[in-house]
């Protein structure tokens, strides 16, 4: 499947979402191109993309795809998405279901 418009998954997800009877309020920070390490066309990773995940976001999903395959180590990937991990928690630690974001495509 081609990560982009309609066929995106986010796009994909969040249509399944607005079929549901909940209001689910999101905002998609992402980029085409961009992963762990692999940087897009802003010149920015997933970790310069979280910056814009607002400090209330309940839920944060990143995910990760192909984008990273071309030529960077197993263990660069990790590094990045446990740090990645971390800068999320830190800046998203609200305990109650308020907001949600996605980072990535």
């Amino acid at each position: 499947m081609v990560g982009s418009g309609s066929a995106n998954w986010a796009d994909i997800v969040l249509r399944g979402l607005d079929r549901t009877n909940y209001f689910v309020p999101y905002e998609v920070h992402g980029e085409g191109g961009v992963g762990y390490v692999q940087t897009g066309a802003a010149k920015l990773a997933f970790a310069g993309l979280a910056q814009s995940i607002p400090t209330d976001a309940a839920i944060v999903v990143v995910f990760g795809s192909r984008n990273d395959g071309g030529g960077y180590s197993p263990d660069s990937i990790s590094k990045a998405a446990t740090d990645l991990h971390a800068q999320i928690r830190k800046r998203a630690r609200r305990e109650t279901a308020c907001h949600r974001s996605t980072v990535g495509r």
